[in-house]
Parts: structure tokens; sequence; C-alpha cells
């Protein structure tokens, strides 16, 4: 009996402790097409990718607020990161919006 109730602890013990402990992984960069040469498929399929990737940063924003500190120094770093991760997804719409504009003005 003693061992099975501690097969059991360390089976809630992992299940409890794995996601405190999992990595935030950052999504891959998404590349734009050049708006004035695009196709009108290939510029959906980059807004479908731009929204995509912009979900997955959020995700990984949140990821980030639930990592352990394991310093007060760490805080400073967590902050950089997520800075980083919000200049990228702004970069990047600033990057397809300019790329539509540019479509637009070829295709209208």
């Amino acid at each position: 009996m003693i061992k099975f109730s501690t097969a059991i602890l360390i089976v809630i013990a992992s299940l409890v402790a794995g996601p405190v402990f999992a990595a935030c992984t950052y999504p891959p960069a998404v590349s734009v097409p050049d708006g004035s040469q695009a196709s009108e498929t290939e510029m959906m399929r980059a807004k479908q990718s731009v929204t995509a990737y912009i979900a997955q940063v959020e995700a990984y924003l949140k990821c980030i607020d639930t990592e352990p500190l394991p310093e007060p120094s760490a805080q400073q770093d967590r902050q950089s990161r997520k800075n980083a991760a919000r200049e990228s997804m702004r970069s990047l719409a600033d990057s397809y919006n300019a790329q539509v504009l540019a479509f637009k003005a070829v295709n209208e």
C-alpha cells in the first residue's frame, strides 16, 4: 500500500510541476511578401501567417509571466524578453500593413 501511495504522489507531483518548468518557446519568424509584386493569394497567406504569429507571441508573453523567477534580477530579463516580443509583433504588423498598401496601389 505504501508503494502504491508513493507512486500516486510521484505522478501527481510530476503533473503539477511539469507545466511550471516548461520552457516558453518563441515562435519562428514570419516573412511578408513584397506587396507590389505579390498575388492576392500570397497576400492572404501572409495575413494568415501574421495573425497566427501574433497569437503565438501573445501565448509566449503569457507563458513568460508564469515562469518562476529564480532571483529578483530575473525580473529585468523577463521584461526585456517581453519588450522584444512586443516590438517584434509591432514591427511585423507595420511591415505587413506597408505591403498591403503597396499591393493596393498596384491592384486598384
